[in-house]
């Protein structure tokens, strides 16, 4: 971590707290996304989200439930209202609307993103594992928040916390690396398991791992033995949810199969979906000129491929929502030290001749 200046406590303040603030005002507040229905009223949400694969993403879910029964019972709260000409936007989207509930989105959203940016910005000011100007730290972070703001017209209770909780896990694999300290084990699966807790897409995560491991050991298996217990906490999570949450209803696994809709590019939104997949994969290649960082990313894209075939097959492609996993976590490697890292296990030469992380 950087001495603390003047200039690193602007960084915080400005990119870390005040961007990401002003961005979730703006996509909540000024634009008013049509996509989703019958979501903003507490009998909307609980049907929607109470039902199908929705039903074991508790974290998000709950902690909105909490939070907006608190703002409910605040009588300053409930006074808050830009003007009736703006309450008619949600009645629009859904007849029992509450302005409360749509604040409760809004609140989520800015908080966990603002986390997020405080996250990114903790890691990239790690010595060692990031030597990045500062620059670059204002500018990657700031378009990350951008592209988070963006994905906003597909509002959720549990989108936002999962990119928190993807950067967390990946800020405590590569401090875990760093230091081979096994307290940053324990937190890296305690946090998988609670963002398996929200979301399947945590899976994104392990890949994040695998690709790291298997960017240094390459066909040498033997760094399979280190992913274990990240595995078993995120599997055990997965399913005891859906033991615990199983009323015999559908979408244990997935709301459906959307494999042939998405290919009917002669809708607009399918094909938008379909061009906005060839922008991400653009991206993320060319976010580092370092053939080090790319191939990270390349073995990156490699290990989350099951996650990244799912999108078209069980997700809608215009939700570009879908794609911030991969994008946070190619971020995160286009800008990581590699030599910094220390390996498990004594290996006198690593697969890939041209990474030479330290050794243990």
């Amino acid at each position: 971590m950087k001495r603390i200046t003047r200039k690193v406590l602007l960084r915080y303040l400005v990119i870390g707290i005040i961007l990401p603030f002003f961005i979730q005002y703006v996509f909540y507040y000024r634009f008013t996304g049509n996509y989703m229905i019958n979501v903003f009223s507490e009998k909307g949400f609980t049907t929607f989200y109470g039902t199908n694969v929705f039903r074991y993403r508790v974290v998000g879910r709950s902690l909105h439930l909490w939070l907006y029964h608190k703002l409910e019972s605040n009588a300053k709260i409930k006074s808050l209202k830009e003007n009736t000409t703006y309450d008619k936007r949600l009645t629009a989207l859904d007849d029992e609307a509450d302005n409360t509930f749509y604040l409760t989105y809004f609140i989520t959203a800015a908080v966990f993103t603002i986390f997020t940016a405080l996250a990114l910005l903790y890691l990239f000011d790690t010595a060692q594992l990031y030597d990045m100007p500062d620059s670059r730290k204002v500018f990657i972070v700031s378009a990350l928040l951008l592209l988070i703001g963006f994905t906003q017209f597909v509002i959720t209770p549990y989108d936002n916390i999962g990119y928190f909780l993807l950067v967390v896990t990946g800020l405590l694999f590569v401090k875990f690396l760093q230091t081979r300290h096994w307290a940053f084990m324990v937190l890296l699966n305690a946090a998988i398991i609670l963002s398996t807790l929200n979301r399947e897409s945590a899976l994104v995560s392990l890949s994040f791992m695998a690709a790291i491991y298997f960017s240094y050991y390459g066909f040498n298996l033997r760094w399979v033995r280190f992913m274990i217990v990240p595995v078993a906490c995120y599997l055990l999570t997965w399913v005891g949810l859906r033991l615990y949450f199983n009323d015999g209803g559908p979408g244990m696994v997935t709301e459906g199969l959307k494999v042939w809709r998405n290919l009917d590019i002669r809708q607009a939104s399918n094909m938008m979906g379909f061009i906005f997949a060839i922008i991400t994969f653009y991206f993320v290649l060319n976010i580092t000129d370092k053939a080090v960082n790319r191939k990270l990313i390349w073995n990156f894209l490699l290990m989350a491929s099951p996650y990244i075939l799912m999108i078209p097959v069980i997700g809608i492609m215009i939700e570009v929502r879908l794609w911030m996993p991969i994008i946070l976590g190619s971020a995160l490697l286009s800008q990581l030290n590699f030599a910094a890292i220390r390996f498990p296990g004594k290996v006198r030469q690593p697969a890939n001749a041209d990474m030479v992380p330290v050794m243990s």
